[in-house]
């Protein structure tokens, strides 16, 4: 019972819960206490340590406050004509209440976050810019499909609902890889940008063993700027924070690297 209770709270929209007296913030994946269900810590997490988040998006407290657009006119009595008035039909041709609130009342908050993840998964699958959220034609097409729906903006998209979705996606491959996972090789890539900038990319490669099926799968941990000298042991020690990081130091067999890292100093 304390679990629902608590959960009734907006906060829980920014947290997981990680045991029944702790939960994790979706952002930066901090564990904070939630004991004897006062969520007080967690309010105080997102106020200091992510101001920019809103508790409840002020695009669905609009819609929950009645704001989010204007009223529909409705004419007066006073102007509609005798033949204006439409001829008796049966009642299934007619709106129901239960149909104009349908298509009024807000949308719930898990429906409205299943539909960021997807935008931002679209998003970022299809290499489209965060502006297209305020495009007019994408806005045209979202009240199409979902009425109720209100898209996020840019700065909610890069500052509130990717950081959720990425830390999500990996908690999910490092719970496989620590549950499924044998028989690890890393492979690297590293290169520069045209700015000078310099990358490196890591791709995981195990075999994912379950009780139906054994398959080989491989999965990008990492793609982060490195500003270190490629020196061999700038490199092993950076490959070795990486390993330990994923928990497969003990596991890791081979790495293999390109051109580019074969070539340091």
């Amino acid at each position: 019972m304390e679990t629902v209770n608590r959960k009734r709270s907006a906060v829980w929209n920014h947290f997981m819960e990680n045991g029944p007296k702790k939960a994790r913030c979706s952002y930066c994946s901090n564990e904070l206490s939630v004991s004897g269900g006062n969520v007080g810590n967690l309010n105080r997490h997102l106020r200091t340590k992510h101001p920019t988040i809103k508790l409840v998006e002020e695009r669905q407290q609009q819609q929950l406050n009645g704001s989010a657009g204007p009223e529909p006119h409705i004419r007066p009595v006073a102007s509609i004509e005798t033949q204006d008035l439409p001829r008796a039909t049966s009642s299934s041709s007619q709106p129901s209440i239960q149909n104009y609130t349908q298509s009024t009342k807000p949308l719930p908050s898990r429906r409205a976050e299943q539909i960021d993840e997807q935008l931002v998964k679209m998003i970022a699958k299809g290499h489209y810019p965060f502006s297209m959220v305020e495009d007019d034609e994408s806005k045209k097409l979202s009240s199409l499909l979902n009425p109720q729906y209100a898209l996020p903006t840019r700065k909610t998209i890069s500052e509130s609902i990717l950081p959720k979705l990425y830390n999500k996606c990996i908690e999910k491959v490092k719970s496989e890889v620590q549950v499924k996972g044998q028989a690890f090789c890393l492979t690297t890539d590293g290169w520069t940008s045209i700015n000078n900038d310099s990358f490196i990319a890591l791709t995981l490669h195990y075999i994912s063993t379950t009780s139906d099926e054994t398959k080989l799968k491989s999965d990008l941990i990492g793609c982060v700027e490195y500003n270190e000298r490629h020196t061999s042991e700038n490199l092993k020690a950076f490959l070795c924070d990486v390993m330990a990081e994923w928990n497969t130091a003990d596991y890791t067999t081979a790495i293999a690297s390109d051109n580019g890292m074969e070539n340091c100093e």
